[in-house]
């Protein structure tokens, strides 16, 4: 659960730096996704009988998959930056 939380905090850091600078906009949606994951990763941590609750049928499956989609997001950003860069310095 703590690689989650991380994960999560560093979505959320990137999605700020996407946001406030203008050099690393990317698409909004992305940002706003990696926005969302860190209030969710801290409700489902501090708050678990709620997320029983509202979420009754979690399999291993998606217990699994959720810190994945996080790693994809926070790679498919860094590859973004790291482009932006590579443009900027040229």
């Amino acid at each position: 659960l703590y690689i989650d939380l991380f994960l999560s905090f560093v979505l959320f850091v990137l999605g700020i730096v996407s946001l406030i600078s203008p050099r690393f906009r990317t698409n909004l949606w992305v940002s706003i996704l990696a926005l969302i994951f860190l209030p969710l990763s801290i409700f489902n941590y501090y708050f678990p009988m709620y997320d029983l609750f509202l979420f009754r049928k979690i399999s291993v499956r998606d217990f699994i998959l959720y810190p994945l989609v996080k790693l994809l997001i926070i790679l498919a950003l860094f590859r973004f930056i790291k482009k932006i860069r590579e443009i900027t310095e040229e």
